[in-house]
């Protein structure tokens, strides 16, 4: 094992370890509220926006400001409402289930981030070091992370290099006009 293994141990065991102790009816809340809050700021700051005072900045800090202030409050009602459910599920006696649940949620959160952390190493010269190529855990991460090039934009699948040097072209999932 070399470092790149300890390092993917130790994202899906620090995943997996936060996932199970905030429970899973916490993280789907936060996950909610993300998504709700990043949708309603992008809706809402407008009008907002302009009921905020001017910063003297330019009048682009105002919309600014009025995108952090609503995704803060979707947030932080968010969190409130995924620690009063988990909570509830406590005091009836799932606690246990929610926070193995969590684990679970947790588990995935932290592969996703390897093979994300992977992709993103793939424009780099990281695939080409000793550590990783003799790493346990780099061919199955290369390979999920291999798997979503047809997803990426084009520039970003062409610079992916895994190998000694050698890049493929992506291929294309949807034709253009079809």
């Amino acid at each position: 094992m070399t470092a790149f293994d300890f390092l993917v141990i130790g994202i899906i065991g620090l995943s997996t370890l936060f996932a199970f102790w905030h429970g899973f009816t916490r993280l789907i809340a936060s996950l909610v509220a993300w998504v709700i809050g990043v949708l309603a700021a992008i809706r809402l700051s407008g009008g907002f926006g302009n009921m905020l005072p001017d910063f003297g900045e330019s009048p682009a800090a105002r919309y600014v400001a009025a995108f952090a202030i609503i995704l803060v409050v979707v947030l932080i009602v968010g969190t409130l409402i995924g620690f009063l459910l988990s909570r509830l599920l406590q005091a009836v006696g799932l606690g246990f289930l929610d926070r193995s649940l969590g684990a679970i949620f947790g588990f995935a959160r932290g592969i996703l981030v390897a093979v994300l952390l992977v992709l993103l190493a793939g424009m780099t010269t990281l695939p080409k070091s000793d550590w990783w190529q003799n790493a346990i855990s780099s061919p199955a991460l290369v390979t999920a992370a291999l798997s979503l090039r047809p997803w990426l934009p084009k520039a970003w699948a062409d610079q992916l290099d895994y190998g000694r040097g050698e890049r493929r072209p992506a291929k294309t999932v949807v034709k253009a006009g079809a």
